[in-house]
């Protein structure tokens, strides 16, 4: 029963849910908070927070508070603690939404328990505060205390707390440190109580130590033990990790707070017992151990030791852990083995890591081959077979089948045999395909299972009942979690069916088609626990299986998971975290490798298709060629013997025109049968010896005459040198030639063919080359593919005739092996018969091709054709023509236009019309254009299917020309059907006829589309439209002419609004009459304005509109891709500082433990010389080790805070160039000198290599962003270094190139550009002049892959194993490529994967005045070429020794003289340690200081000061030389205290005027001015170098004096 407050269940609406809530909630009164901070006293609480603050048995529901008693720490550090909640509690606005973490340790739980960490998250209802948790370390389990009433190990579960039920987690993995420390990882500084000489660094065991009554164990009271004990007690409580004290021949056991966590449950009954009885479960094994550890006095250790703890649930059983533990003897006053020191480290996460790894990379290696689902699930089967005999006790894995409709089965009544299922329902079929550590015919594990679900929710349907087959299958869906993993039960009661409630629990499949995660199953089927042999594997626990985990493997589209694998779990590990994350790694990899198995599975069966497809539609040639052949011979037959007969000569034109169709008919089915021979492997060559070369110029000599008709050139040519006879067969080689032949003729408009053979051997070659239309390059690889015809022949065509310069043609080549070793003996024929060839298929290409030549037919006129065919009719014909004519009006001057590619249908059209008009011909649609422009036709009859401009694309190009838009159009063509009619007549064409057509019906439909033709010419011409449309607008042309000519043909009328070509509009009104049409005009050219301008406001306020919706998305995108910058930026950053700042830690701790140790023997000797000895100079030598690691690290957050400040700004486009003037060359040295210790640590050679440009240039001085540029440079030497130092020796080197030039680099190029010739080199360059400064970084790492170097310039990117090897922000170089371009120039990389790389960069700077460039002073460049040279001559001298950092702690001899011996600086920091180290780097350099911690102290030792008051020194100037303020300070920050010192001296209190100097983090630009703005003369951003502050500091003296 949650607790609650009288009035609270009437006010707030959520308490239903906090209720259920699985984790502890509690509610805050608002009314309450107002006065500091918010009440911490819960106004109500739910059941969870009772049991983890209370303990699961506090029955009293008046309880509200326990909140601050169970915080952790005490005293002061408790209140912070409850400060810090009461903030965050009251905390409105964004950061109202941020969760707060909150440590618990509850009293009930006990001082040994670790601390508990709650998420917490608030929401505001009415006057409440809803406060949620999520817990982040794992709770306490309630069965884990048990109750003084309890009679039975185990509790029950209270109903709708099921999800509570965890299972045994582990001990989280964290040293319980004193409730005053600041984390986990920070060490604690421990000190000596007054009592017992006992170390107090762990509470828990300390006070359990005083506390133990000592003198009922052999030890004895406390008081008595010995030094040695007591001295290994002390080095026990104080480790840092798990150590534990064995004493005496007894055993009694001592040990840390660290070592209670590896005791678990055994703690506190561990502690000072027995070690023979503590661990009775392992001392079989560890007894012998401690036996020959005391006996013989030498250390025992073993590493990842397999140790079963009786640990695990509230039955103690046997938990698997792993443990690196040792043994060392201590020995006593008398040098014997007293006691034994155990310290232990547990590895078990380590262990179970690798060896679950194992089982996921074996899954994802093989499984990624499969090819179907069995082999799928044969992988599975083997590596579970094999790798998780321990991990997974047993496996059942299903594939799953969905069926809709299903038919349910009620438990009241049953479907009637015609009743359907509602169509929302589906039925899934799990068939086990196997299993692993189940016995046969197991009630658990049924082989199939059938389900019945709502389509919608995946929910079972409510009134059905697994069937017989299905015992696995849930019956009602479960409310779940929002958890990866589902926690579910599967008690009895979950049941409501009494029919059910006898049967065996079903497994919950039903959740896992609804939630697609995996489902943790606590109880398991009681036939499991009933047969011993289930679980059992060989190798293995072989424990009965208690627990199980039921995970989904499914793939992208599948509507319920396409397979379910059941696992049990470990039976000596608990359910936690890690095996969670496993199961989740193991479900994913499944799921993606059965997407790819059953990818490539659907593959295999579609090519398994498209197989059986091809060879059906091979079949169907086949038969097809057969069937053909009877009709054709039929046809063939009577048309010969007619054309034998008969004598008139129209009717033998009209038989030969049938004969060469039949020909070509059968030419067609042979080739039908020849290739469906050939598909089926029945095509067998009779290959013949044969004089190849005769043979073949006499099958290519047949084409001579049709192709020289066409005025074609045409050469046969044979090259006999080495000739020799050829095997071939003589039927298949004709067909060969003259298909190749005749391909060349059919698509050569003009040029030539020709024709060579000649032998090559081992080869015999056939070669035909034309200059036709060619074939396009797409078309190339497809042009020996079956059915495949090239579309853009006439296209090229028209490229033929519009541009005879253009190269084009096409050659084909056979090839002919020589000899017969190619042949099979059974296909050679030795007969020495002459070869009787026929040439029938020879014939008929021929006769086809003379029928593709343009003047092949055009003996006869039209003319003569008609008279020839008049005069030879009979009496018979001459009627019907005469009827013919009389029924149709033809007019002799008429012409019709007959557009096909085929010449027999153009002559069969030309036949039926030439007795009737004029008929002209065209082979493709642009040879008819032309025709159209030269000779406008009557009509036009064109084919569908033609290559190139098909018959709809010539209907649109004839409609598109107003001279030939009212021509009429029928289209003949192959396509039958009313789609294809549609769609003829869609186009535009006036008529559309299917071949095969009849004569008298084209003739028909011919002459009734001229007359409408003739109709509507005579209507254009008799108004004169042509003359009114000239005035009219163009885009009102067309609708005037439909208007008009509506008007004239239905004789009624009608309007519209019209443009002329001056701009005006007007209403035309158009009536028919009897002569023609009246019309009245009105000028509507206001009104249409006004529309024209409504309608350009209405399209202006949606443009607008348009554009805000696009500005709000493209902002909404922005903001969306800043918050993703700035999240992985905080990450980045968070993590890239914490590495050095652990270096920076633990070496300042080294350094001070030793020179503690210092100190103390110093002290020793005070009145003894001291002689160091070896050791001491060694450790001393390890602290300058340690102080270089420091400033290397230092060095390291300097790099990252510039890289993240220059991305920030670029983020906020205010990053600018800040131009100065500074020595280039001496520049470079100084910034590599930054990297000497680094080297030479890491024994990495660095060379800078000058080249001659910057001495003859005599170039000193340039003006550029001084800061920019060091800063692209160091972030190249550190990426440098990074990959050079995994280089083996001696190939260790990094050069630097640095080189001028007046010319900018080559396109896409950094490169110095090469020198011309005769080019002069200026002598002098001007002041400003722009130059370019080319620098090159080049080292021996291993280099880049070629996939890196697009992505390497790009933000938080890396080369392939950069961050698994070096880690690494990945914005070095990104910075460095915005730098270069903000700089004027550009940066490159070029790398040879294994050999290094080598990265160039460009900037322009400009020229300094002559007085600045002089080569005079130090940083002067010699006016002689330099040659390139090591850096270790151009480094500082400190560089050379071993351990000094760089830059060296700066002298006062080092300085410049000045007038000044001694100079007082006042140091203004509020940080003590920062204030502290600058005073005593001062004082070294020779500065006199005075301190001061916030700006009210500066100010008022400045007016001490200037007054001459107080303690002041007389000697003292009264002016501070230099004042150094920190900007961000309390009670007066900086920026105040400059203020109110410039108002001073503008008042003439101060009368002089005062330096400041501005120390400061802040980097951003608005800070740096608006330090500047407050009165500080320069600054100097934290982190500094302290020699650029005294040089700066110097120099502003120096300048003043």
């Amino acid at each position: 029963m949650p607790f609650r407050s009288n009035t609270f269940t009437a006010t707030l609406p959520c308490i239903e849910f906090l209720d259920a809530y699985p984790y502890p909630s509690f509610v805050l009164s608002q009314k309450q908070s107002g006065k500091l901070a918010a009440s911490l006293t819960p106004v109500w609480v739910n059941a969870a927070y009772r049991e983890l603050i209370f303990g699961p048995h506090v029955d009293e529901p008046h309880v509200f508070g326990g909140l601050l008693e169970a915080l952790p720490g005490t005293g002061f550090q408790e209140l912070n603690t409850a400060r810090k909640l009461s903030i965050w509690v009251e905390l409105l606005g964004d950061e109202a939404n941020v969760p707060y973490l909150l440590d618990l340790e509850p009293p009930w739980l006990g001082a040994a328990s670790p601390t508990i960490q709650l998420e917490l998250t608030k929401t505001s209802i009415q006057h409440f505060w809803i406060i949620t948790s999520v817990p982040k370390t794992p709770l306490p389990r309630p069965q884990s205390i048990p109750h003084p009433s309890s009679t039975s190990s185990s509790l029950r579960h209270r109903p709708g707390s099921e999800f509570l039920s965890l299972g045994e987690l582990p001990a989280p993995h964290w040293e319980q440190l004193d409730k005053g420390s600041k984390s986990p990882g920070t060490p604690t500084e421990t000190t000596r109580a007054d009592s017992g000489g006992i170390f107090t660094a762990g509470k828990r065991s300390v006070k359990m130590l005083k506390e133990y009554p000592w003198e009922t164990t052999p030890l004895g009271p406390m008081k008595t033990w010995s030094s040695t004990l007591l001295t290994a007690v002390d080095v026990c409580m104080n480790h840092p990790h798990p150590v534990a004290l064995w004493w005496g021949p007894e055993v009694t056991l001592i040990y840390n707070d660290a070592y209670a966590h590896i005791a678990g449950k055994k703690h506190p009954q561990l502690f000072g017992q027995s070690g023979k009885i503590a661990w009775g479960e392992l001392w079989e094994e560890l007894g012998p151990l401690y036996d020959q550890v005391m006996t013989s006095g030498n250390s025992v250790a073993c590493n990842d030791d397999r140790l079963f703890f009786d640990a695990l649930t509230e039955a103690k059983l046997p938990m698997e852990t792993y443990h690196s533990w040792a043994w060392l003897p201590i020995r006593g006053e008398d040098r014997t083995v007293a006691g034994i020191l155990n310290t232990t480290q547990e590895s078990t996460s380590k262990v179970l890591y690798e060896r679950r790894i194992k089982v996921l990379r074996g899954l994802g290696v093989r499984t990624t081959s499969a090819r179907s689902k069995a082999e799928f699930t044969q992988i599975i089967h083997e590596v579970l077979t094999k790798e998780t005999q321990f991990d997974i006790p047993f496996v059942a894995f299903y594939f799953n089948t969905v069926e809709a409709p299903a038919r349910p089965r009620f438990q009241d009544r049953s479907l009637e045999a015609d009743e359907k299922l509602e169509p929302s329902t589906i039925q899934v079929t799990s068939k086990l395909m196997f299993k692993i550590g189940v016995p046969d015919e197991h009630p658990a594990i049924p082989s199939k299972q059938v389900h019945v679900l709502d389509r919608a929710s995946l929910k079972p349907v409510r009134g059905t009942q697994p069937r017989p087959a299905s015992p696995g299958s849930t019956v009602l869906g479960r409310t779940l979690t929002e958890e990866s993993h589902t926690v579910v039960s599967s008690d009895s009661e979950d049941i409501e069916s009494e029919n059910l409630s006898a049967m065996e629990p079903q497994w919950p499949f039903f959740d896992i088609f609804s939630v697609r995660r995996p489902v943790y199953v606590q109880n398991l089927p009681p036939s499991i626990a009933a047969d011993p042999r289930f679980g059992h594997r060989d190798g293995g626990f072989n424990d009965t299986p208690r627990e199980a985990v039921i995970i989904p493997v499914a793939t992208d589209d599948d509507e319920v998971p396409a397979a379910v694998m059941i696992i049990g779990l470990n039976t000596r590990r608990p359910y936690d975290t890690e095996q969670r994350t496993w199961i989740s790694l193991l479900r994913v990899s499944l799921s993606y490798t059965l997407t790819a198995a059953l990818g490539r599975e659907a593959e295999v069966k579609k090519a398994e298709q498209l197989a059986q497809l091809d060879a059906a539609k091979t079949n169907f040639f086949s038969s097809a060629s057969h069937e053909l052949r009877t009709p054709l011979t039929l046809i063939a037959g009577p048309v010969r013997d007619a054309f034998d007969v008969t004598k008139e000569p129209k009717v033998k034109d009209l038989l030969s025109l049938a004969m060469r169709n039949t020909s070509r008919l059968g030419r067609l089915v042979d080739s039908l049968m020849d290739f469906s021979r050939l598909e089926a492997g029945r095509l067998i060559g009779r290959f013949k010896l044969t004089e190849l070369a005769s043979f073949t110029i006499d099958l290519a000599s047949l084409f001579r005459k049709p192709i020289e008709r066409e005025s074609l050139e045409y050469s046969v040519a044979c090259d006999r040198t080495d000739e020799t006879a050829v095997y071939v067969d003589q039927e298949l080689w004709e067909k060969i030639v003259f298909n190749i032949i005749g391909n060349a003729f059919k698509y050569t408009m003009k040029g030539h063919v020709h024709v060579y053979f000649k032998y090559r051997p081992p080869y015999a070659e056939f070669i035909v080359s034309d200059t036709g239309v060619g074939i396009p390059a797409d078309d190339l690889d497809k042009i020996f593919e079956r059915f495949h015809r090239v579309a853009a022949s006439v296209q090229l065509t028209i490229l033929d005739n519009s541009d005879p310069e253009s190269p084009h043609g096409t050659t084909f080549t056979v090839y002919i092996p020589l000899g017969t070793e190619h042949l099979s003996r059974e296909n050679i024929d030795e007969t020495d018969d002459e070869f009787k060839r026929k040439n029938t298929y020879g014939i008929g290409i021929i006769e086809e091709a003379s029928g593709w030549a343009k003047n092949a037919y055009d003996d006869v006129t039209p003319s003569e054709s008609v008279s020839s065919d008049t005069a030879g009719e009979s009496n018979t014909e001459s009627s019907k023509s005469g009827e013919m004519t009389s029924l149709f009006r033809f007019a002799p001057d008429d012409v019709i236009l007959v557009v096909d590619d085929n010449r027999d249908v153009r002559k069969f059209i030309q036949f039926i019309f030439k007795r009737f008009c004029s008929v002209i011909e065209a082979e493709n649609s642009m040879e008819a254009l032309m025709l159209m422009q030269a000779q406008r036709p009557n009509l036009v009859i064109t084919d569908f299917m033609m290559p190139g401009m098909d018959g709809m694309q010539f209907v649109n190009a004839i409609k598109e020309k107003p001279s030939l838009e009212l021509v009429p159009v029928i289209i003949l063509t192959a396509r039958a059907g009313d789609e294809a009619r549609i769609e003829g007549l869609m186009s535009g064409a006036d008529d559309y006829m299917s071949k095969p057509f009849k004569s008298r019906e084209l003739i028909a439909r011919a002459h009734l589309h001229m007359q409408i033709g003739k109709r509507k010419m005579q209507m254009q011409k008799a108004f004169e439209l042509s003359k009114i449309t000239g005035f009219v607008h163009p885009d009102s042309r067309k609708s005037l002419l439909n208007l008009t000519t509506a008007a004239l043909e239905s004789e009624g009328g009608g309007c519209l609004e019209l443009q002329w070509i001056n701009g005006r509009w007007t209403k035309l009104q158009v009536e028919r009459v009897e002569n023609g049409l009246i019309g009245t005009v009105t000028d509507v050219s206001d009104r249409r304005l006004y529309e024209a301008a409504q309608l350009a406001q209405a399209k202006e306020r949606e443009v607008l509109a348009q554009l805000r919706a696009a500005d709000a998305e493209k902002q909404r995108a922005d903001a969306d891709e800043r918050r993703r910058g700035q999240e992985l930026l905080v990450d980045v950053t968070s993590h890239e500082l914490r590495q050095p700042v652990s270096a920076i830690l633990n070496c300042s701790q080294l350094v001070r433990v030793n020179m503690e140790n210092l100190i103390e023997k110093l002290r020793s000797s005070e009145n003894q010389p001291f002689v160091p000895t070896p050791e001491l100079l060694a450790t001393m030598e390890e602290d300058l080790d340690a102080l270089d690691s420091i400033y290397q690290c230092g060095l390291s957050q300097e790099r990252i805070a510039n890289d993240v400040l220059s991305l920030s700004r670029m983020q906020l486009e205010t990053l600018s160039v800040q131009s100065i003037e500074f020595p280039l060359v001496k520049e470079l040295r100084r910034i590599l000198s930054i990297f000497t210790n680094e080297l030479r640590m890491k024994k990495i050679t660095l060379d800078l290599k000058l080249g001659d440009s910057i001495s003859l240039l005599g170039v000193d001085k340039v003006a550029s962003d001084r800061n920019r540029f060091g800063q692209i440079i160091t972030n190249l030497m550190s990426n440098a270094i990074k990959f050079t130092d995994i280089s083996l020796p001696p190939n260790r080197q990094i050069i630097v190139f640095l080189d001028l030039s007046v010319e900018p680099p080559l396109a896409n190029s950094c490169v110095v550009p090469p020198k011309k010739e005769h080019a002069m080199i200026p002598k002098k360059l001007l002041p400003d002049q722009e130059v370019f400064v080319y620098v090159a970084v080049q080292d021996s790492g291993p280099g880049l892959k070629p996939g890196d170097l697009a992505l390497l310039f790009q933000r938080f990117q890396q080369g392939s194993n950069s961050h698994e090897v070096f880690g690494g922000s990945g914005l070095g170089l990104f910075v460095s490529r915005k730098l270069c371009e903000l700089m004027g120039g550009n940066i490159e990389v070029s790398s040879v994967y294994g050999q290094g790389a080598t990265f160039r960069f460009f900037i322009k700077v400009h020229t300094t005045s002559p007085s600045s460039n002089s080569s005079k002073g130090s940083g002067g460049v010699p006016q002689t070429p330099i040659s390139p040279i090591s850096l270790i001559s151009l480094l500082p001298l400190p560089a050379l020794s071993p351990h000094v950092i760089v830059p060296p702690a700066p002298h006062a001899s080092s300085s410049r003289p000045t007038t000044q011996t001694s100079y007082h600086i006042l140091i203004t920091e509020d940080n003590l340690i920062n204030q502290t180290v600058l005073n005593r780097q001062l004082k070294h350099a020779g500065f006199t200081t005075e301190l001061a911690s916030n700006g009210k102290e500066a100010l008022e030792a400045v007016k001490r000061l200037a007054s001459g008051e107080g303690t002041v020194d007389p000697a003292l100037p009264r002016q501070f030389d230099v004042i150094l303020m920190d900007c961000e300070m309390p009670v007066m920050d900086g920026h105040t205290a400059a203020r109110e010192i410039r108002r001073l001296e503008g008042e003439g209190v101060l009368p002089l005027r005062n330096w400041i100097l501005a120390l400061t983090g802040n980097a951003r630009q608005g800070q740096v001015d608006a330090a500047l703005k407050s009165g500080m003369d320069d600054i100097i951003i934290k982190p500094y170098k302290i020699d650029e502050l005294i040089t700066k500091i110097r120099d502003r003296i120096h300048s003043n004096n």
